[in-house]
């Protein structure tokens, strides 16, 4: 697969990072691991590292659907980041959906790390 995960318990923060392309199935089975994962607290924060991502492979439908369910709570604060305008528009387009879902969720997409970092309140990304 494409992708992994750490937890950092002591800061609260789940850092995804995927490669390459990826698919709708792709992000099925990372919430399914993330939630089977003794370690995951839903309160979490969530940082998407997609940097290294050339094709995110998921229709407008997938990504409607995506953004109907999320395994974070409404507390957490998730970010993305995405080099490439296509990965960077499609992960819009989820976070547009839950806004207009009225869901009160802080949710930001960024082309740069920094700006992502920012965003969390981080100085940098955990060792």
């Amino acid at each position: 697969m494409p992708f992994s995960y750490a937890i950092h318990k002591r800061i609260r923060l789940v850092i995804f990072t995927a490669t390459e392309r990826i698919t709708f199935d792709d992000v099925h089975e990372f919430r399914k691991q993330l939630t089977n994962d003794p370690d995951f607290r839903p309160d979490y924060d969530l940082l998407n590292d997609l940097r290294g991502v050339t094709a995110f492979d998921i229709s407008a439908e997938e990504a409607t659907i995506i953004a109907q369910k999320s395994v974070f709570s409404a507390t957490s604060r998730r970010v993305t980041v995405a080099t490439r305008p296509s990965v960077f528009g499609m992960n819009r387009l989820i976070q547009i959906h839950r806004q207009t879902a009225k869901r009160q969720e802080t949710i930001g997409v960024f082309y740069t790390l920094d700006q992502a970092l920012v965003f969390l309140g981080l100085p940098s990304l955990p060792k």
